[in-house]
């Protein structure tokens, strides 16, 4: 349900999603087609068979440059925010779209930045 809601935030702020059902259909998406351009990967931390930590590791590997905004419900519990990411873009459950674009403009809008600032 959070996926589907997510989707539809995106899509009435113009933004286009691949949306994938678990771990392994979001590395299917990556995997072959190494050149796709993806601005964004958001990642729920609590997924059965992996958990969002190990899919980010995955993704980084394969994509390294490529930001990651976490979700969660649990992000309040202390167990969650661990080192791992205390310094990594957080979004709780439940969000509204306003919050939803909000965190994903200032990581593309910094992301930009440092970009630009590189080529410089």
């Amino acid at each position: 349900m959070v996926l589907s809601a997510a989707q539809l935030m995106l899509s009435r702020y113009g933004y286009q999603a691949l949306v994938a059902q678990s771990a392994a259909e979001a590395l299917r998406f990556l995997e072959p087609w190494p050149a796709q351009p993806i601005d964004l990967a958001i990642i729920d931390i609590v997924m059965p068979n992996i958990d969002g930590f190990e899919l980010a590791d995955r993704i980084r590997e394969m994509r390294p440059e490529l930001p990651i905004l976490f979700m969660s419900g649990y992000a309040r519990s202390p167990r969650l925010r661990l080192d791992k990411i205390a310094s990594q873009p957080l979004l709780s459950k439940p969000f509204s779209s306003v919050n939803l674009i909000s965190t994903i403009r200032t990581i593309l809008d910094a992301r930009k930045q440092h970009s630009s600032g590189a080529s410089e």
